[in-house]
């Protein structure tokens, strides 16, 4: 039986955008970190699938667009971004290696350890730990971007409803955790602007270029601009 590494707890104290003091004090959190460390010296892919389960029984209670992680933290609410920031902080506090994937529509998390690659597919509670390899392949080939992609969809939110589709994808890349933050202050700004709440989205996109300089974060911010602009 082959086991993890112990419990790291500088991997994520060292990330300056999140409140790790705060997030410590809460007792969801602390009452999901109790049951993982009970759990770390199990086999591998038993502690992967314990805690993807065990984090959407805890933590992840209801999948709700536009959720960010201090609300997920309060109420259980997430999306892909935000179930995506709290799985990226797991496995950094249990040192397991891992890589959060950007693409078009969505984001995932793929882990790896002793030589495979584990998928957590935060939206998906039933079947969301894809462990079979043949399967993990299958899941990210479908967000590899086309050959000859067409131009960058700007002002589509990360979650939208038709992340799944294999058309026209033009985006397939590592992002670190604050990246991912910078992604979930896009998808705020993205909201604002279908609310026509122009002072809000810009705000919140030019939170989320500070975070990530992204071309698609750059584009929604001139597009902003453009529209903040009276009419002739």
């Amino acid at each position: 039986m082959n086991s993890l590494p112990g419990s790291d707890k500088n991997n994520y104290e060292k990330l300056a955008v999140i409140d790790i003091e705060s997030l410590e004090q809460t007792p969801q959190w602390n009452k999901l970190i109790t049951k993982l460390e009970k759990k770390r010296d199990s086999d591998t892919e038993y502690f992967l699938d314990y805690l993807f389960y065990k984090t959407h029984q805890i933590l992840l209670k209801k999948y709700t667009k536009h959720t960010d992680f201090e609300s997920m933290i309060s109420s259980g609410s997430y999306d892909c971004v935000s179930g995506s920031i709290a799985y990226s902080l797991l496995l950094s506090f249990f040192n397991i290696e891992h890589s959060i994937i950007e693409t078009d529509y969505h984001v995932f998390i793929v882990a790896r350890a002793e030589g495979r690659d584990y998928i957590f597919e935060s939206t998906d509670p039933i079947s969301g730990f894809i462990k079979n390899e043949e399967a993990v392949i299958k899941h990210i080939a479908q967000f590899k971007p086309t050959p000859t992609p067409p131009s960058v969809q700007n002002t589509i939110e990360i979650g939208a409803e038709n992340y799944q589709t294999t058309e026209g994808n033009t985006i397939y890349k590592e992002v670190s955790i604050e990246q991912l933050i910078g992604l979930q202050y896009y998808n705020q700004g993205i909201s604002a602007i279908n609310n026509k709440d122009f002072n809000l989205a810009k705000m919140k996109v030019s939170q989320a270029l500070t975070l990530y300089p992204s071309e698609r974060i750059k584009s929604v911010l001139d597009l902003i601009i453009d529209l903040e602009k009276p009419e002739n």
